[in-house]
């Protein structure tokens, strides 16, 4: 089944992309989770798998949306339904069913063996939270504070004789 795509592959693409769509298909139809069989038989099984899930579904969903709200029609599917429950439930099954492969079989993809998603950075949360003050902003406070009369310099300034900055310091 993949030779027919790859050989359609190599009519339609370049050689660099034809080589990246032989190892995606590669990947597709040997990685599929199916181990110790041909690549053949493992692709073709688990596609054939999962195309019977999907019309298992989408013939239940079909049945549904034609039923609608008519109670009659959705009697009519509880009771087959239920009828059909009980024969899976008497049928002998070859194959234990894991919660896993029913998941993979319902999202289309395996579950990946090793998962590589790193911790958060820590946050630095410690800290007084005030911000750093631009010079205009500096500068505005400045002229908003009340000039008082300096000692030392004899002057009005926003400063008084202990921060005077033509006091020497000592």
């Amino acid at each position: 089944m993949h030779m027919d795509l790859e050989k359609h592959g190599r009519e339609v693409y370049t050689h660099d992309n034809f080589y990246i769509f032989q190892k995606e298909l590669w990947s597709a139809c040997v990685d599929c989770g199916i181990e110790g069989a041909k690549e053949d038989e493992a692709c073709s099984k688990v596609e054939s798998d999962r195309t019977l899930v999907s019309k298992a579904w989408t013939q239940l969903f079909k049945c549904m949306h034609m039923a609608g709200t008519n109670k009659e029609k959705l009697t009519l599917i509880y009771n087959e339904g239920f009828s059909i429950e009980q024969e899976i439930s008497n049928m002998k099954s070859d194959v234990a069913s894991r919660p896993l492969d029913d998941m993979e079989t319902f999202i289309g993809c395996n579950v990946p063996k090793k998962i590589e998603v790193l911790p958060p950075e820590p946050s630095h949360t410690k800290g007084c939270g005030k911000r750093m003050k631009a010079g205009k902003e500096k500068a505005m406070e400045q002229q908003q504070k009340v000039p008082r009369f300096c000692h030392a310099c004899k002057q009005y300034a926003t400063h008084d004789s202990r921060n005077c900055p033509t006091k020497k310091s000592s």
